[in-house]
């Protein structure tokens, strides 16, 4: 059985841990809570001392759920998700902390235009950059008839092994189908 450890979550430390010897290496620095002048200050359920507890829980949340998914990964894919998509995903947990402060969905431009707020463009194209990321991983998975106990790394999908069809079709064979 695989054991996460995750450490240095939030800070400049790049050394995140590891899981099953694999280094986990990732940017997900995160500044000091701004306390009073956090935009969403009264209505944040978190300590407000130290690094930001919104992004802390959401980086920390991320980190261990992609890293307990995806057991199978190699330490080059471990090192893109850890320098490419976890700073993408806090970047969107910024524009979402900024979303919530939001009073309105709405802003007048400088014309007198009512435009909907650049926030939501923005958190879009985070969210295409993010799928675009996982895909160009080559690990984006569709709905839940992933087993992260298969063995499957890059040389075993593109090398042709004879024998990664039939343990795919093994773990699909123990699975309950429904329709």
């Amino acid at each position: 059985m695989s054991e996460l450890q995750l450490q240095n979550i939030g800070d400049t430390n790049i050394n995140k841990g590891s899981i099953d010897g694999k280094t986990i290496i990732a940017w997900d620095t995160i500044a000091s809570c701004k306390m009073k002048e956090c935009m969403v200050y009264d209505r944040c359920s978190y300590l407000k001392r130290g690094k930001c507890g919104v992004q802390i829980a959401y980086v920390t949340t991320l980190t261990s759920t992609i890293m307990s998914r995806y057991k199978f990964l190699d330490e080059l894919s471990l090192f893109k998700i850890g320098t490419h998509i976890i700073p993408l995903y806090s970047q969107l947990c910024k524009m979402k902390i900024l979303e919530m402060a939001l009073e309105s969905v709405d802003i007048i431009d400088e014309k007198g235009r009512i435009i909907i707020h650049p926030v939501y463009k923005a958190i879009r194209e985070t969210l295409t950059t993010i799928t675009i990321m996982w895909r160009d991983l080559d690990i984006t998975i569709r709905g839940s008839d992933f087993d992260s106990d298969l063995p499957l790394t890059a040389a075993t999908s593109k090398s042709g092994d004879s024998s990664y069809y039939d343990t795919l079709s093994l773990s699909v064979e123990k699975r309950e189908l429904t329709r």
